[in-house]
């Protein structure tokens, strides 16, 4: 079976224990995000700048593994709840809908360096809130993937208005660790 846009669902978890989470389905979707982290840098250290066999490589710095990464997704907007849950969420409120108070997500998962698991940090402004993204495509064996602590800043957020309806265009980083999962977490849906 092939996966289409209209056949996915989007969950937006903020980072509490019981986590409350917001859905976006999409008709317009253009998802788009890398599958895994970067790699650290390899450094050719060579005689004084010939190559012998006295050549080796050293590990680089690790901003390629810690480095955030894009994550993009747009869809047609309608005049419903979820649609204002979703553009403040976006805008980094700390309270939406039914959500009395939004946590953040940033720094509540881990990456691996140099095969060791190492925790990632929170952002020095407390006012910038990660989300956990969560994405089912449902079909006769669902697939979901999850990226954890992806922060939308809301300057990169951009409506798009159009004859053919009015366009969320969502640009996130993602700061925390991935990969591919059966179903989506428990929480409790924002309204």
């Amino acid at each position: 079976m092939i996966f289409k846009s209209k056949d996915g669902e989007l969950r937006l978890y903020e980072g509490g224990a019981a986590p409350h989470y917001l859905i976006v389905l999409f008709t317009k979707a253009d998802l788009s995000f890398p599958t895994g982290r970067g790699k650290s840098e390899e450094v050719l250290v060579m005689d004084r700048g010939n190559m012998d066999t006295n050549a080796s490589y050293r590990q680089g710095s690790d901003d390629g593994i810690m480095n955030p990464l894009p994550v993009r997704f747009s869809g047609l907007i309608n005049d419903a709840t979820y649609t204002h849950a979703l553009v403040q969420l976006l805008s980094g409120s700390t309270s939406v809908g039914s959500a009395a108070a939004i946590t953040t997500a940033k720094g509540k998962s881990s990456l691996t360096i140099s095969g060791a698991s190492v925790a990632t940090k929170t952002f020095a402004d407390s006012s910038k809130l990660a989300y956990n993204l969560q994405i089912m495509y449902d079909g006769s064996t669902d697939f979901v993937y999850e990226l954890k602590e992806v922060y939308f800043p809301p300057d990169q957020q951009t409506i798009t208005e159009s004859e053919d309806g009015v366009t969320l265009d969502a640009n996130g980083l993602w700061y925390g660790s991935g990969g591919t999962k059966s179903a989506f977490t428990s929480g409790t849906a924002i309204t």
